[in-house]
């Protein structure tokens, strides 16, 4: 099949696209204004729904056990020391080291004759007729179609008249540090603090990855001091028990703010995916999954379109529709654990009606990785949730 794609953006989502389209015959270029391999300050879990499209993709062939960590479920530990765990309905989650999961995806698209070009900072895009043009640190660049998935800081899109809009109030942060040591649950833990969530992930043998995410009005003070995960560890007294004297695998780095999308009409010829096209927050850990779920749409719906040279704007609307909706579809589910993450009383009795209930926790995991309808409750585990509200589970030990 004739035609050439351009992805401006060699992340996890721009190598899943390449990956995708290549597969379906297409030339596919991706600029890429660093070097491979790829990091990254974020959540490193993968729900199953994304690790199957890795799979499906022929990725997960790259990685191995020093890579990547499985996991089963969720695991909310709060700070009264009462725990709620969610099982996934179907398939086993995986954390990946990100600098691992960039080399896996760039061997593939290097075995496939994805043409891969670093050190390529994209500086103008022109939109013709007939084609798109970039000019790149690198050189010229042309192609049919161009595929922006360069992240939330790209600053293409001041050139295509596109704005930086919001999903919900509120500015989120967050930080990470990667800790050599063995993983001590079967789930990805998330542990409730005042004002600051702790995320424990396993991403590979004897690595832990210790995730910070907190609002900008509870910026916590710890971050100004010279050893700021020491500082934020100790809201954490179990935690930090467990990584005492534990060997540290990367520095402390931050990010933020989270929430994000993009707003406006996208030009002819181009299409945005991944972190690009909306964010949200790193609390549901969805973000991974829904960058590979859309490099599938546009495998499926963008070479038919190719070919006929439906390019133009209006044509490219259900293309663009799918793809923003595949991130809305996330938000339902992020508004509720934002509610729980910011009204502690509430995320209280969250916890205690879902200590009794992992059918409940289950459903949730199912709808926020968008295999089942939210609305759809299940019986049973509405009624396992009432029992939870007046005799929760007991407390344990954290961990």
């Amino acid at each position: 099949m004739s035609g050439r794609v351009l992805i401006v953006g060699g992340g996890p989502a721009g190598l899943a696209c390449a990956i995708a389209l290549r597969l379906k015959g297409l030339c596919v270029e991706v600029l890429e204004g660093k070097t491979w391999p790829r990091d990254r300050v974020c959540g490193e879990g993968i729900m199953p729904t994304g690790w199957a499209v890795l799979e499906r993709l022929g990725v997960t062939a790259y990685l191995g056990p020093e890579d990547c960590s499985e996991f089963a479920g969720i695991r909310y530990w709060d700070d009264d020391g009462r725990t709620a765990r969610g099982p996934f309905p179907e398939g086993i989650g995986r954390g990946v080291r990100r600098q691992a999961l960039s080399r896996a995806l760039h061997r593939r698209a290097t075995e496939l004759g994805v043409i891969l070009t670093d050190r390529a900072l994209v500086k103008t895009v022109e939109t013709l007729e007939d084609r798109i043009e970039l000019s790149s640190s690198a050189g010229r660049h042309q192609g049919d179609v161009l595929i922006l998935a360069a992240g939330r800081k790209t600053l293409l899109l001041d050139q295509l008249n596109l704005q930086a809009g919001r999903p919900f109030a509120g500015r989120r942060f967050g930080a990470r540090q990667h800790f050599r040591c063995r993983r001590w649950s079967d789930d990805v833990e998330v542990w409730w603090s005042n004002g600051i969530e702790a995320y424990v992930t396993p991403s590979g043998e004897n690595r832990v990855e210790i995730a910070f995410l907190w609002d900008q009005s509870n910026a916590p003070p710890e971050l100004k001091s010279p050893e700021p995960f020491q500082g934020l560890i100790r809201r954490f007294p179990v935690l930090q028990e467990r990584l005492q004297g534990q060997q540290p695998d990367s520095r402390f780095q931050g990010t933020g703010p989270l929430a994000w999308q993009a707003e406006g009409d996208w030009p002819d010829r181009v299409l945005l995916m991944g972190d690009t096209l909306g964010y949200g927050d790193g609390i549901t850990g969805e973000g991974l999954s829904v960058s590979f779920e859309q490099a599938l749409v546009l495998a499926e719906d963008l070479p038919p379109r190719m070919a006929r040279s439906e390019l133009d704007q209006a044509a490219l609307q259900p293309l663009r529709t799918r793809l923003t909706q595949s991130f809305r579809d996330t938000l339902p589910t992020l508004r509720a654990a934002l509610i729980l993450a910011r009204w502690p009383l509430l995320r209280r009795f969250a916890i205690r009606a879902l200590s009794r209930s992992p059918y409940l926790f289950s459903h949730f995991l199912a709808a926020n990785m968008g295999v089942r309808p939210l609305w759809r409750f299940p019986v049973i585990g509405l009624c396992q949730a009432a029992l939870g509200l007046i005799f929760p589970s007991p407390r344990q030990r954290k961990g």
